[in-house]
């Protein structure tokens, strides 16, 4: 899977993190490996809402 860089706006918008989870959800990834990704990106957003970014 590549990634692509995208402003943050974009990668905040719940339609971005919708494509992301049916991504990580794909069949060659086991489920494990989708829940810590999607969890790195929630902590990501925790974090920028945080700082208010």
């Amino acid at each position: 899977m590549q990634k692509k860089k995208l402003p943050l706006r974009d990668l905040i918008t719940a339609k971005r993190l919708n494509e992301m989870r049916i991504a990580y959800n794909k069949p060659q990834m086991t489920r494990p490996e989708a829940y810590q990704k999607l969890a790195v990106v929630r902590d990501y957003i925790e974090t920028l809402k945080l700082f208010k970014l």
